[in-house]
């Protein structure tokens, strides 16, 4: 099994992301896939291309293989979302390529996606030039007339409407992953990693959860179901104690719960009792069990970080806030894995309450882990 060739870009053709594989690189088997049944669920194999020991294109401190991967973890996570949202969009089955920092050649990509069988493969890859006046966003397809350049074309509307950069337009290119693949096939270059404006966009989580929604909407799209944004599956549910000088905690939530993506994920709650300490609550399923005047939120077992001040005004005042960051060191620290749903509440004192417990409870929040 050939490795693929060392990822340094000086040009934009045949980029080494994407070499035409022959005679180097064999040939995946040639077995036609089995019928899918009518109407199941498509089966999207994304790509994020290089990884590992190859790095990908490179520039201003950034590598291409990092860049890829996050995008194509939050396109996975928006349609497993959809697939959960039953308001709109579609249900979805995803296969990715490498989930990981981890090297995959070009045919173990391409087999993998035809065994699947995918139903559409989608590539995802930034641009390089020797010259950092290069800018835009171009999509590739192996031909043109064909189901593969009907997804690309999409891909590339929704790109350049997602992101204000250059519209280079829909190509085609005799590129091993567009070539050998059973299924409609596409490949993405983003921007441009050696540009000073591309690489901004490409390393903006906001930006990068943008590209991430273009994707999905051209795949909706393409597909035949509503473009539809579908909802995270982070929410807030149970009620709040009110505290001693009558504010009701709330909390809140920022960032995507994912344990390959950007570790980005908070929980925090305004109108505590300030200068008090707090700490979080965390478990595995919901609950409504009356406690020290208010409700817990979660079923036992529980687990609980340390405690820290909410800050604020001098007591008494209930401008205290709390923010805790559940990084995906917590959630590695915790086994918690991809799929896995849980239920989170913040706890803290407050002396000055009347029924004598000394204790204020937030609402809480629910959220289910991506990859």
């Amino acid at each position: 099994m050939a490795a693929l060739a060392p990822a340094t870009r000086a040009q934009t053709q045949a980029p080494p992301c994407c070499t035409q594989g022959a005679p180097q690189t064999p040939q995946p088997p040639r077995t036609p896939p089995p019928p899918r049944s009518p109407g199941s669920a498509p089966r999207v194999c994304i790509d994020p291309g290089h990884g590992g020991a190859d790095p990908g294109a490179s520039g201003f401190g950034h590598n291409e293989k990092d860049i890829v991967l996050d995008v194509g973890l939050r396109l996975a996570q928006l349609l497993a979302a959809d697939t959960a949202d039953t308001a709109g969009g579609g249900a979805w089955e995803v296969l990715l390529t490498r989930a990981d920092d981890t090297y995959v050649s070009l045919y173990q990509r391409v087999a993998a996606a035809n065994a699947w069988p995918a139903d559409t493969f989608v590539s995802l890859h930034t641009n390089a030039f020797n010259s950092s006046a290069a800018t835009g966003i171009e999509t590739y397809s192996y031909q043109e007339g064909t189901n593969s350049a009907a997804l690309r074309d999409g891909i590339q509307a929704q790109m350049t409407a997602a992101w204000p950069l250059p519209d280079r337009g829909s190509k085609t290119a005799n590129w091993y992953v567009l070539r050998e693949t059973w299924m409609p096939a596409t490949l993405s270059e983003l921007g441009f990693i050696t540009s000073p404006v591309d690489v901004a966009y490409l390393t903006s989580p906001e930006e990068r959860q943008l590209a991430a929604r273009a994707h999905l909407f051209a795949l909706q799209a393409y597909h035949g179901f509503p473009v539809y944004l579908p909802d995270s599956g982070t929410r807030t549910y149970c009620t709040a104690k009110p505290n001693s000088l009558g504010c009701t905690p709330a909390m809140a939530f920022s960032g995507t719960p994912t344990l390959g993506g950007a570790d980005d994920f908070q929980l925090s709650a305004t109108a505590l009792m300030a200068r008090q300490n707090g700490m979080l609550f965390f478990g595995f399923a919901a609950a409504e069990t009356p406690f020290a005047g208010g409700t817990l939120c979660i079923a036992p077992p529980l687990s609980r970080t340390a405690p820290r001040s909410t800050g604020g005004s001098p007591p008494p005042a209930c401008d205290g806030t709390f923010t805790f960051e559940f990084s995906q060191a917590l959630m590695e620290a915790e086994g918690l894995a991809p799929g896995a749903t849980i239920f989170a509440q913040i706890w803290y004192r407050d002396p000055y309450h009347g029924d004598a417990t000394g204790v204020g409870m937030t609402d809480a929040v629910a959220f289910t882990l991506a990859p």
